[in-house]
């Protein structure tokens, strides 16, 4: 096998590939010999059919993926021989196979960057320090009591912010067909999009009619979300939540003994989390110090495909608020060089971080895995398991 290598830009590498005829025609043998086992024709019996009707019937498949299996084959043994890891999938730019001269093929690949490791031992960090006053306590009491004061009574009153309100819709998308929707609930909650359906709503009691246009938000059983269309409503009832502020009734609810159980265990809660908080900015210092000593050239693939992971999961968390389509591609747009930032360090920060653990040969088991993902879910505000199975289909996870 003939190889050259020439530097196409950062991480980038143009590799040339030369196979000699010998090798070639053994592969190509040796795949009409696997077909020729699985193959049953008429006429023939399995593993009796002739090389030259094999050759008429399959013979341009068989060569396509003998294509395929010489590139994989050659470029594992190339990359193992020079030391180098793949960032991204190789990109076959040309090929040419000729059975009587062998097989050539050129493919521009990304691999990860090669870098000197700073001095990471003795770096001097600040852990910071957290109190908490009576005031966050009963901050997050309230916060607390709103997510879970879901228990609600009928009131004769007009909606407000955190009721809940039963109407009778009839949604009509500029395209598409009208949909007639009987006793939906529609909560309305602390935070409304200026503009939006459910800020509509405010004001409204039972009895009483609605009328809106603008992008169709995500209702109950409603089919079209996103378009531009139109709603019309009449408001059945209006619900309420029971308690109007946190008290000794909400808390046994709960399964706690008293309001002042409830408050303990915020404050608990509160101290755990300053610890994570503290972890957290440890780590930060450590990586920021780390990266200014050391030039790590990224992948341009490995960047646009991480950065395209953080704009789908910040759209996906825009969207859930019901921000409108045209706000989240203005608000994206406005954050790009953010993200893009954000994205870079904290690549930069894990093929550093990598690089230290492989040479001081520490390892990560899959219980301590499960619990940076459960972390991880908690600081997003979704389920580990999705995340994690998210994470595994991404190739994300690493042991």
């Amino acid at each position: 096998m003939k190889v050259e290598i020439q530097d196409a830009g950062p991480c980038q590498k143009k590799v040339n590939v030369e196979l000699d005829a010998k090798r070639v025609k053994e592969k190509i043998d040796q795949a009409f010999r696997d077909l020729q086992k699985m193959v049953a024709l008429p006429g023939f019996r399995r593993g009796k059919v002739p090389r030259h009707i094999l050759e008429k019937r399959f013979g341009k498949e068989v060569r396509e993926q003998v294509k395929m299996d010489l590139i994989s084959e050659s470029l594992e043994e190339i990359l193992e021989e020079k030391g180098l890891k793949l960032a991204a999938d190789p990109r076959v730019e040309e090929e040419s196979l000729d059975e009587g001269k062998g097989f050539s093929f050129t493919t521009l690949i990304e691999v990860l960057p090669e870098f000197d490791l700073p001095e990471y031992k003795g770096i001097e960090l600040e852990r910071p320090k957290y109190t908490f006053s009576e005031e966050d306590v009963e901050r997050e009491l309230w916060a607390f009591f709103e997510n879970t004061n879901k228990t609600f009574v009928s009131v004769e009153a007009p909606s407000q912010k955190g009721d809940m309100v039963i109407a009778n819709l009839k949604v009509q998308p500029e395209e598409g067909d009208e949909e007639n929707l009987e006793e939906v609930p529609l909560f309305l909650s602390k935070e409304l999009p200026k503009g939006s359906f459910f800020e509509a709503l405010l004001g409204k009691k039972a009895g009483e009619k609605v009328e809106w246009k603008g992008e169709i938000p995500d209702l109950p059983k409603v089919k079209a979300k996103g378009k531009q269309g139109s709603i019309q409503g009449e408001v059945l009832e209006v619900k309420r939540p029971k308690y109007e502020a946190p008290c000794e009734e909400w808390a046994k609810e709960l399964d706690y003994e008293s309001l002042e159980e409830v408050k303990q265990k915020i404050l608990e809660n509160l101290k755990q989390e300053a610890e994570r908080e503290a972890e957290r900015e440890v780590r930060r210092q450590l990586k920021e110090k780390l990266l200014e000593q050391v030039q790590i050239d990224l992948p341009p693939t490995l960047v646009q495909r991480a950065l395209y992971q953080e704009f789908e999961y910040h759209a996906q968390m825009l969207h859930y608020f019901g921000v409108p389509e045209q706000e989240i591609v203005k608000a994206l747009t406005e954050e790009k060089e953010k993200l893009q930032e954000k994205v870079e360090f904290t690549l930069r920060s894990s093929l550093l971080l990598d690089k230290i653990a492989e040479k001081e040969k520490i390892y990560i088991t899959e219980s301590e895995l499960q619990s940076h993902v459960e972390e991880m879910a908690r600081e997003r505000g979704v389920d580990p398991g999705e995340l994690w199975d998210d994470l595994e289909e991404k190739g994300e996870l690493s042991y």
